[in-house]
């Protein structure tokens, strides 16, 4: 059994109401009216419309009509829980890969261990891994991690290839 593909034109194939098309659309290309509902993601209301901002599927759900990407990368939110891998250190900060369009920063007033400034790299250095908790993703897409858990400590440093 092979997998089936959605097609321009085909019916829902699931979570829809029956019968329901799927519409593919572009960034700038009208969805329809605005009145009763409102933008979700990859939506935004100009004048009396609702106005796509993603190259996606409509998706229309409890009055919220949105975009769903064709593709899209990992967009950390506040509150996930991310796997990051130390990239850089600074005095203060470490600065880790969490597979995102943008780094994660950790300053050491987060850290779970007391740090004194000039000493991060004593409890974190490059290529270590550690569990971290989204505390919140800024205007600049800083993403400011929580930290949770290291699994590479300074006696067994695990280095991302």
């Amino acid at each position: 059994m092979g997998w089936r593909v959605a097609r321009h034109g085909d019916k829902e194939m699931s979570g829809a109401k029956e019968g329901a098309e799927l519409r593919l659309v572009t960034p700038g290309e009208a969805i329809g009216a605005s009145s009763g509902v409102r933008a979700g993601t990859g939506t935004l209301i100009t004048g009396d419309n609702i106005i796509a901002t993603k190259v996606g599927w409509v998706k229309e759900n409890n009055g919220v009509t949105s975009v769903d990407p064709i593709s899209s990368a990992y967009m950390p939110r506040s509150g996930d829980l991310v796997i990051g891998i130390v990239e850089s250190v600074r005095n203060n900060l470490w600065f880790a890969d969490v597979n995102g369009p943008f780094n994660g920063l950790l300053p050491m007033s987060l850290a779970p261990w007391k740090v004194e400034f000039g000493a991060a790299r004593q409890h974190m250095d490059i290529g270590d891994i550690m569990l971290a908790r989204v505390q919140e993703v800024d205007e600049a897409h800083n993403i400011v991690p929580y930290h949770e858990r290291s699994w590479a400590s300074k006696t067994e440093r695990r280095y991302h290839v």
